[in-house]
């Protein structure tokens, strides 16, 4: 039979075998393109057709907490029977959960305007919170724990870790456990006094993460590196953490971190906190 050799569109028959046939193999890519194009626009038509018909279940509005939706934040006996009336109380009259947006969150919500130059925090259906109330009777406490998260012994080895940092730095920590609109609010600004040199924690887990901060302005200064405080909150924070270690565990962990991290500010120059 003849011989012949398949080569590509554009080239040109042997020169040494000018007898034989020549033939040209068509563009195969051409052909299988259309199938390809059809199929994809189909699959594109039926994935939107489905996101269309599909509609998104409605979760319940939440009525409070309740022991069936309950999780302890740490091995502590009856935390949640003394946090339960505080999460009913911060359920909104219709029924749903108040929101809070994110920046009051990283600021310390209700509490966020308790610093002097701090921003306010931008909540959802009320307004801040200011109950003198709830303030301690005796003058001077440094932790307002309205939801009995510490322990006795817990309470103790906070107050020694606060003791070593205003020591070490002359920094006072001042520490409110909250759920929520259940809180001093606005009142801890007379109560406490804020200067410079003032950390305030605020532990809530009805907020995106359990620990925020108001910070003094001189605090930055005294910060290991840049994004220090936001590293706490990522470490300390989480729910992942303090579902497993407690909330009581979260924040000790998180004030011994500072204890062991700041800088002294003899190192950076007296003059620099003289009006301190």
């Amino acid at each position: 039979g003849d011989l012949f050799f398949l080569r590509g569109p554009h080239a040109l028959p042997s020169p040494l075998k000018p007898s034989m046939h020549y033939y040209e193999v068509p563009d195969a890519e051409g052909h299988r393109m259309w199938p390809t194009v059809a199929t994809g626009l189909a699959c594109l038509l039926l994935g939107y057709a489905l996101g269309t018909a599909a509609s998104p279940t409605a979760l319940p509005a939440s009525g409070g907490f309740t022991a069936s939706t309950a999780r302890l934040a740490g091995p502590l006996p009856g935390y949640a029977a003394r946090v339960a009336p505080l999460r009913a109380a911060a359920t909104a009259p219709d029924g749903a959960p108040l929101q809070l947006g994110r920046r009051g969150a990283l600021i310390g919500a209700a509490t966020a305007v308790a610093m002097p130059g701090a921003t306010g925090p931008a909540l959802a259906r009320t307004d801040y919170v200011n109950k003198p109330e709830m303030l301690p009777a005796a003058p001077g406490e440094r932790i307002i724990d309205v939801v009995g998260l510490l322990q006795p012994f817990e309470r103790k080895q906070l107050e020694e870790y606060m003791d070593r940092i205003e020591r070490l730095y002359g920094v006072k920590v001042r520490v409110l456990t909250q759920v929520y609109p259940n809180t001093p609010g606005l009142a801890v600004n007379d109560y406490w006094g804020f200067d410079d040199m003032t950390l305030m924690i605020t532990v809530d887990d009805t907020f995106p993460n359990l620990l925020n901060f108001n910070l003094g302005d001189n605090l930055d200064l005294l910060a290991p590196f840049g994004r220090y405080w936001s590293s706490l909150r990522a470490r300390f924070g989480t729910k992942k953490f303090y579902e497993k270690n407690g909330q009581a565990t979260a924040l000790l962990e998180c004030v011994e971190d500072i204890m062991d991290s700041l800088t002294r500010p003899e190192e950076m120059g007296m003059n620099m906190f003289s009006n301190v």
